[in-house]
């Protein structure tokens, strides 16, 4: 009778959190099946830059779809394995050399109000100086070197630069701004899309009111998000309403409890349009097509990023399991997978014509 007793608590103690989740994420309200998911006609109406950069899942059985795997190609932070991270460098070999669709970019705010790049909230990790990003100028940050602590062996143990594990230090890397990004690439490559990956909520809307500033220049050619949910939050209150927003970190995980209960339409309409994973070879193992199909029939756009993404391997199975972005640290890589099932797909043509 003892062991009765623990198992029933068990079984409401898991209940009870199964219900604060569900109101937790907003799910435990007057909705139903009839609010459904946004139409894919709906979607690319509302946010059209998804429709420029074909994005796979939403031309599915459509006149001119693909006829092999695709995905849209994102450089995520330039592709940190070319360069240092977030740098001009980087995103110049990612336009280029590797012809990637859509340059990710992390945002933060200078103390004097300058939108600038960099994954980190400190720059410690990155250059050659200490300290927060938001409590540095501008011209402070545009003293230190980005390039002091990239590696070509990202995996090699810190050593002295004699064993050439620095090759670009001392090289003028420095922290870029977001109005220099858009003042490079903005014009001279009208199809690239801009990918602002918010790290600080005070990040927000000095970075909108850039984008508005471009006007038709940038227009439908951005795409937003944020890990953290308090600056998600923000982003989706200040982005304006033709851009897409990815999701957060805590609304993606009540989304997947929610698909493993087979209760997703609890969360019908979803508020992201993007619904990213990180993936690695831990996280790989949920990964399916059932699943990236699901999220697709509700609405929405599902993109990976992380270590997975970054090999051939990899690749080739996450396109065949149907996902729509990989945004990946290898985008050469990722430019020779997709140029392999281009001319595979192309060969098939010609040889059934």
């Amino acid at each position: 009778m003892g062991w009765f007793i623990v198992i029933l608590y068990i079984i409401l103690a898991l209940f009870t959190l199964f219900i604060i989740m569900l109101l937790a994420c907003g799910a435990w309200k007057s909705r139903s099946r009839s609010s459904g998911p946004l139409p894919t006609s709906k979607l690319m109406d509302t946010y059209p830059v998804l429709s420029h950069l074909k994005t796979p899942s939403l031309f599915h059985g459509r006149k001119g779809s693909m006829t092999s795997p695709s995905c849209v190609h994102v450089s995520h932070r330039g592709g940190s394995w070319l360069g240092p991270a977030n740098s001009m460098l980087t995103y110049r070999k990612a336009v280029h050399s590797c012809k990637t669709q859509v340059l990710e970019i992390d945002l933060h705010l200078s103390a004097d109000g300058h939108v600038v790049l960099m994954h980190d909230p400190v720059v410690d990790n990155t250059t050659n100086g200490s300290g927060l990003i938001a409590e540095m100028t501008l011209s402070q940050l545009k003293r230190l070197d980005t390039g002091y602590w990239w590696n070509p062996l990202p995996t090699a143990p810190p050593t002295d630069v004699s064993a050439g594990l620095y090759p670009e230090r001392g090289i003028g890397h420095t922290v870029p701004t977001l109005n220099e990004v858009f003042d490079e690439f903005a014009e001279s490559n009208p199809n690239l899309v801009f990918f602002l990956d918010m790290k600080a909520e005070a990040a927000v809307g000095p970075a909108m009111k850039l984008v508005q500033e471009r006007g038709a220049l940038l227009h439908n050619r951005i795409i937003c998000g944020a890990v953290a949910p308090s600056v998600n939050r923000a982003l989706l209150a200040a982005r304006l309403p033709w851009i897409p927003c990815a999701i957060d970190f805590i609304s993606m995980l009540k989304i997947l409890v929610l698909y493993w209960l087979g209760l997703l339409w609890l969360a019908y309409p979803l508020q992201h349009q993007i619904l990213g994973f990180f993936v690695n070879h831990r996280t790989e193992k949920i990964m399916s097509k059932r699943l990236f199909r699901t999220l697709q029939e509700a609405g929405s756009v599902v993109a990976l990023f992380g270590p997975g993404t970054n090999d051939r391997e990899s690749q080739l199975k996450y396109l065949n399991m149907g996902v729509d972005m990989l945004v990946s640290d290898r985008p050469d890589i990722l430019q020779a997978t997709l140029q392999e099932l281009n001319s595979i797909a192309n060969g098939s043509s010609s040889s059934n014509s």
